[in-house]
């Protein structure tokens, strides 16, 4: 019945199109029957899945990360210079401390044993000393050139790629 009238007025469309005079023929509308609405009850809380929970899990943190580190020694010599240079890595894979005349930051990738620190950003404040401008540049440089790592309670040691120690360090 549907299908009979939806071409009756397709028909009914064509020929009006067909000839302009002619007037229109309204095709009545089909009364539908009324839909039933069946209510059904809410499900009930206990009824409905509980949702999973979550926990927070701990961050790990390296023996090496969240500790402000204090350069004693550099490329084999010994720092005597006050303040010495610091450093801190933290677990967002970032990197902080104080040159001998300016702070920097920069990130890092890997871990102890296969570490890339780069992206080295400072302040550039001049040193009243040139010799420490001289030595600031050469930790900056030296920094960068890192492989890998050790760290003990008291102690981070960075390595170059044929297990030079370039930088030592002690907890502040």
């Amino acid at each position: 019945m549907k299908h009979i009238t939806i071409l009756v007025g397709i028909l009914g469309f064509l020929v009006a199109c067909s000839n302009p005079l002619a007037t229109p023929t309204v095709m009545p509308t089909p009364v539908l029957p009324t839909p039933t609405i069946v209510a059904t009850p809410a499900p009930s809380i206990a009824t409905q899945p509980a949702e999973p929970i979550v926990t927070a899990q701990p961050v790990t943190i390296a023996p090496y990360e969240d500790i402000d580190w204090q350069l004693t020694e550099l490329n084999g010599k010994p720092i005597t210079q006050t303040p010495p240079p610091t450093i801190k890595f933290t677990n967002m894979m970032s990197i902080s401390g104080a040159g001998f005349c300016n702070n920097y930051s920069g990130n890092y990738s890997g871990g102890m044993s296969s570490i890339l620190i780069g992206n080295i950003a400072s302040t550039k404040k001049a040193c009243a000393d040139q010799s420490l401008m001289s030595l600031e540049s050469a930790y900056f440089d030296t920094i960068i050139t890192v492989m890998y790592l050790t760290a003990t309670n008291d102690t981070l040691t960075l390595f170059s790629a044929n297990e030079t120690p370039l930088a030592i360090f002690t907890k502040k």
